[in-house]
């Protein structure tokens, strides 16, 4: 399955509009500080902005695409969104490009606490999820199985992320509908 994934997904031709958002958000982020990419899948953005000479941790539940991260050369840790293993202050930006969208609704606002957490002050976060709503579980053609996709609002996402200590300082709407993003700042003394 995994290797199917990657396969299907390394690059960015099948997503229209993805590849600039990375550089928007890499551009928002202190080059001194890490990145952690959550839920890195193929690994696709965390390899393009380590190719931008940015420290990037891979991170997923998925425990083969940590492997096959590591086999492509980045440093990549097994882990949940909602206990994420590091210190507070540790990133200077999380990138969460369509993953907490699979993510229980009953969990997304302790999986964004803990991006709020792991971030430095002032620090950014990028979160694109699907516009929409509702929960479904659905089959895609390059994942064996089926897999949780939550729809969300602007709005509601946006007021999560107000309630964990994420100021929301930018809204974009891809090319490839209904996908949206946000930039978050984490708020300074949260």
């Amino acid at each position: 399955m995994a290797d199917r994934y990657v396969a299907e997904t390394i690059n960015y031709e099948r997503f229209p509009g993805l590849r600039e958002d990375i550089l928007r958000f890499e551009a928002s982020v202190p080059e001194a500080r890490p990145i952690l990419d959550l839920g890195g899948g193929s690994g696709r953005d965390a390899l393009f902005l380590a190719q931008l000479g940015r420290r990037v941790i891979f991170g997923d539940l998925v425990a083969e695409f940590c492997v096959i991260a590591k086999g492509a050369g980045l440093p990549a840790v097994h882990l949940d969104a909602v206990a994420l293993p590091f210190g507070d202050g540790t990133f200077g930006g999380v990138l969460c490009s369509g993953v907490l969208l699979h993510v229980p609704r009953t969990c997304l606002g302790a999986a964004l606490s803990e991006i709020a957490r792991v971030l430095t002050e002032d620090g950014m976060a990028w979160i694109s999820m699907k516009e929409g709503h509702g929960t479904e579980w659905k089959l895609d053609g390059y994942i064996a199985g089926e897999r949780l996709v939550n729809y969300y609002t602007v709005p509601g996402i946006s007021d999560t992320c107000e309630d964990v200590g994420l100021a929301v300082v930018g809204e974009w709407h891809g090319t490839a509908r209904p996908w949206f993003s946000l930039a978050a700042r984490r708020v300074t003394g949260t």
